[in-house]
């Protein structure tokens, strides 16, 4: 179906991708909910455009089909360097703060430095920014260990199978809010990641025109200048 709309402007077939990452974006029985996707409704809104459906996929797959895909868009997607070239940024849409994690009761883990973090068995996601960024950093993983949904270190991490986590402190604590086998208060923060302190995002495909870009980029813009875009983060943000 294309989805044409004298006020956008906009003729092309819009898919939309995103993972299952609360609070940001999430299953809640048959809709799909979270921070980021409300702000992604209410620019389809903006534009008086039909809203298509979301999928929700493994991130690696969300992130490959971004890749080559046409007229796609992604959230919540990390803007970092590895990544400025290969999307059309649309903007950003809701705050992250980053940190390493271990569990409360391992008192044997201290650091300094990130370097410290060499130390010890680090989790991660594939195609996660975090991944990414901490392999910059020049620290190491054992591909075998590396999972396809971040949430599942938290698990590793209660198990001991792994030593520190790199997580969004606002994901750590709803995922704890809804699984039985988690405590939030398990969990302590050992080092700030800050560098990774950024908004996510919004983004398109590369093979996306620049006109529904620049479209979207525009509603974004006015979501922020009405007010709608702080209405939205407040009823996650504390």
């Amino acid at each position: 179906m294309v989805f044409f709309c004298l006020f956008s402007g906009i003729t092309a077939e819009i898919t939309i991708v995103s993972e299952d990452a609360p609070p940001y974006n999430y299953v809640d029985g048959e809709e799909v909910k979270g921070v980021s996707t409300e702000v992604v409704k209410n620019l389809f809104k903006e534009l008086k455009m039909p809203l298509p459906n979301i999928g929700i996929y493994p991130w690696a797959r969300a992130y490959n089909m971004a890749l080559e895909k046409e007229n796609l868009l992604i959230y919540s997607i990390t803007r970092i360097e590895e990544r400025e070239k290969l999307f059309k940024w649309v903007g950003e849409v809701a705050p992250v703060k980053v940190h390493l994690y271990k569990l409360k009761s391992r008192t044997d883990i201290k650091l300094s430095v990130l370097d410290d973090a060499k130390r010890y068995i680090v989790g991660a996601a594939r195609k996660d920014s975090k991944l990414q960024y901490l392999q910059r950093k020049g620290i190491e993983f054992n591909e075998s260990e590396i999972v396809v949904r971040d949430e599942l270190n938290l698990l590793k991490l209660k198990a001991k199978r792994v030593d520190l986590i790199p997580f969004e402190e606002l994901r750590l604590a709803h995922i704890c809010s809804k699984s039985p086998d988690l405590n939030f208060d398990d969990f302590e923060k050992v080092f700030p990641l800050k560098e990774l302190n950024i908004d996510v995002s919004i983004a398109f495909s590369l093979k996306t025109s620049d006109e529904t870009v620049n479209k979207f980029k525009k509603a974004l813009v006015k979501l922020k200048e009405n007010g709608i875009h702080q209405k939205i983060l407040q009823k996650y943000i504390k």
